[in-house]
């Protein structure tokens, strides 16, 4: 969680410089990952097509892939990606258009000219390699989401904390769970769960309003004896983002033409 909660972050201060622009992704098939609370996203790579399973990141501008050889590359129960097998893979030179359109401290030029890029995560994760080209196929169903959290503007943010120290009769607790920031103490009942009632959330858009589940936004840490409400703050110059857990239970249909978004509440057990 924590490394989501970070990775949201860094998202939501990106989507700032590029609120301006739009863009239609394919449709693909998304498996919600249980521990980190991301979407996987089946995508086939190459040529022959290779299927892997990768973070469906809509926050960032890269797309990368560990590949053969690598001397240190994080451990992975698949074999990493062999470009030299693949018909439709092109290195880049230092001088091609999208190597040049990294930032100075995003790329280097390496060996026989090849670019190499350097990009860092807001969880101090990063990933260093060779810039290429190459052809990525994806599935045919459901749709990728990239922020785990909801993540609101500071001015906001501030308002949000002060109405549920109100509703919560307490203030935050100091040390929360790592990974979260708005955390207050509950009761613990018998069965290890947070007991006692729970505010209702309604997000209020332009024409609509949604209502969410208390799960939509709360994480009950029994042995912390906290509950947790997966909300973080972002420059006021950020962009608030409606995170990929208050999308749960939720069906999402983007209308690109009139520039709308829709919410169902949905089973999406039964799809």
């Amino acid at each position: 969680m924590r490394n989501a909660a970070l990775r949201s972050v860094t998202r939501s201060n990106r989507f700032a410089l590029s609120r301006n622009t739009t863009q239609e992704g394919p449709r693909t098939i998304t498996t919600p990952d249980a521990d980190t609370g991301e979407y996987l996203m089946r995508i086939y790579i190459g040529t022959p097509g290779v299927e892997r399973f990768a973070i469906a990141d809509t926050g960032s501008d890269l797309i990368w892939i560990q590949c053969s050889p690598c001397k240190k590359c994080t451990p992975q129960t698949t074999p990493l990606f062999d470009p030299k097998k693949s018909s439709t893979f092109k290195g880049l030179p230092c001088d091609s258009q999208p190597c040049t359109l990294l930032s100075n401290n995003g790329r280097r030029c390496g060996k026989s000219g090849k670019c190499e890029y350097l990009y860092q995560y807001g969880d101090n994760s990063y990933t260093i390699g060779n810039l290429g080209v190459e052809s990525i196929n994806f599935g045919s169903k459901g749709g990728g989401k990239g922020t785990t959290l909801t993540i609101l503007a500071q001015s906001f943010y501030n308002k949000f904390v002060n109405l549920l120290t109100e509703l919560f009769g307490a203030k935050p607790v100091k040390n929360p769970p790592e990974g979260n920031d708005l955390c207050f103490k509950i009761k613990i009942d018998e069965d290890g769960d947070c007991a006692g009632s729970f505010p209702e959330f309604v997000f209020h858009f332009t024409g609509a309003k949604v209502p969410l589940q208390p799960t939509n936004l709360l994480q009950c840490y029994p042995d912390y004896k906290v509950i947790c409400v997966m909300v973080q703050s972002t420059s006021d110059n950020g962009v608030s983002v409606f995170g990929n857990q208050a999308q749960v239970g939720f069906q999402v249909e983007y209308d690109l033409q009139q520039g709308m978004v829709s919410f169902a509440p949905a089973d999406c057990s039964k799809h």
